[in-house]
């Protein structure tokens, strides 16, 4: 994965895509021509978070959650919210997502 050789903004982090190809240095968002399902994503999801790249990118999201409010777009941002929610959750944390639908 080279997507994310350089540094996302702070801010970036508290904004989760979920449209894919649409912000390639999210970690929740799929690739450019992506076609999978509610379960495929929970499943790529999973793959990111155990991937070395992809999974410290995801440990920085829900790091910076804690904190912060979140929103969430695009066609799998409940799925989205909801893993975070459980991460935050795991952790100690308190979710404050918006989700926006398109």
């Amino acid at each position: 994965m080279n997507t994310h050789d350089f540094p996302r903004g702070f801010g970036s982090y508290r904004e989760v895509h979920t449209q894919p190809g649409a912000c390639l240095d999210d970690p929740f968002c799929p690739p450019t021509g992506w076609n999978g399902g509610r379960q495929e994503y929970v499943a790529l999801m999973q793959e990111r978070w155990n991937d070395m790249d992809w999974g410290q990118c995801l440990r920085l999201n829900v790091a910076i959650a804690m904190n912060n409010a979140v929103t969430a777009d695009g066609p799998f941002a409940d799925v989205a919210a909801d893993l975070l929610s459980q991460l935050l959750t795991q952790r100690g944390g308190i979710a404050d997502i918006k989700v926006i639908k398109h």
